[in-house]
C-alpha cells in the first residue's frame, strides 16, 4: 500500500487531458520507481492512470484535482477501490450528497485513506511488511481443505494471522463474507481446489479485491486469462509462484532486519 501526499497532488497543475496523463504517470514514476518498476514500467503506469480518468470521468470527477486525487487513490487502494467489498467506508465519502463539492468529498476520501493506513500498515509501513514476511513463511500445502462454514472459518484465522491488523479493521463478519465471495470468483478462473482457491483469497486480501485486472499487477490477469495453461494445477502453481516473486521484490528494499522477523511475530 502506498501513500501520495496532498503536495505531489498539488504539483500536477491545469493541463490538457493526454499531458496531464503523461505529466502524472511520470510523477507516479519517479516518485514510486520499484512499485512501478513491478508494474512493467511507464507505459504501464501510463494505462492505469488513463483508466483512473476516465473513471473518475465515469463517475463525475472531472476537473485537474478530482482526476488527480482519484488516481492517487486508484493507485493506494487497487483499481477497484471504489467497490471493493473490503473497503464499505469508501462508498460513504463518495455518496455523501451533503457535501455538494465533489472535490471536498475527495479530499475527504483521501483524509480517511490515510487513516486507513495508518491503522492498518502503521505510520512506517512496517505492519505491512510484517504480514508479507508471514506469507512468505506459510506453506501452501497447509491450506484449509475442510468445506462450508468450517473453510471459511479456517482461511479466516490465516487472513487474520497474516496481517491482523488490516483483519481487524475490517472486521470478522465482512471479511467471511469477502472469503465466500472470492471463492466464486476464483471458480471463474478455474480454480476450486484449495490451494488455487487461497492463492487468489490472498491476493484479494493484499493486493485489493480487483487484483485480477489490476494495471498495476498485470501479472496476475495475464497468469489467470492464459488459455494455454492446461490445467488448474499449473495455473496455481504459476499463480503462486508469481506472487512470491511479487512479495520477493515488495521485501527487496526493506530493512534486512524485517527480514528476520522473530518466530512469535510470525505466529502473532
Amino acid at each position: 500500500m502506498l501513500v501520495i501526499r496532498n503536495t505531489q497532488l498539488e504539483a500536477f497543475g491545469p493541463l490538457l487531458r493526454q499531458r496531464f496523463e503523461h505529466e502524472l504517470a511520470a510523477r507516479l514514476v519517479a516518485s514510486y520507481p520499484r512499485e512501478c518498476r513491478q508494474a512493467g514500467g511507464a507505459d504501464q503506469i501510463l494505462l492505469l492512470v488513463r483508466q483512473g480518468v476516465q473513471a473518475a470521468a465515469a463517475q463525475g470527477y472531472t476537473s485537474k484535482r478530482q482526476a488527480g486525487i482519484y488516481v492517487a487513490l486508484t493507485f493506494i487502494l487497487g483499481v477497484d477501490f471504489a467497490s471493493d467489498p473490503q473497503l464499505p467506508w469508501v462508498a460513504d465519502y463518495l455518496d455523501e450528497q451533503a457535501i455538494a463539492d465533489p472535490t471536498v468529498r475527495l479530499e475527504q476520501l483521501f483524509s480517511a485513506t490515510l487513516d486507513y493506513l495508518a491503522a492498518t500498515a502503521g505510520s512506517d509501513g512496517q505492519r505491512v511488511v510484517r504480514a508479507m514476511l508471514r506469507m512468505r513463511a506459510f506453506d501452501l500445502a497447509a491450506a484449509p481443505r475442510r468445506t462450508g462454514e468450517a473453510w471459511i472459518s479456517d482461511v479466516a484465522a490465516i487472513f487474520q494471522q497474516f496481517y491482523p491488523e488490516k483483519y481487524r479493521h475490517q472486521g470478522d463478519a465482512l471479511m467471511r463474507r469477502v472469503i465466500w465471495s472470492g471463492r466464486r470468483r476464483a471458480k471463474q478462473y478455474g480454480l476450486a481446489a484449495p490451494a488455487g482457491v487461497f492463492v487468489f483469497l490472498e491476493l484479494m486480501f493484499m493486493l485489493g479485491s480487483g487484483f485480477d485486472h489490476d494495471p498495476l499487477h498485470p501479472w496476475a490477469a495475464a497468469i489467470l486469462n492464459d488459455e494455454r495453461i492446461a490445467g488448474e494445477a499449473e495455473r496455481t502453481e504459476r499463480l503462486y509462484a508469481a506472487a512470491m516473486a511479487h512479495l520477493a521484490q515488495s521485501l527487496s528494499g526493506q530493512d534486512h532486519e524485517q527480514d528476520h522477523e522473530p518466530q512469535q511475530e510470525r505466529a502473532a
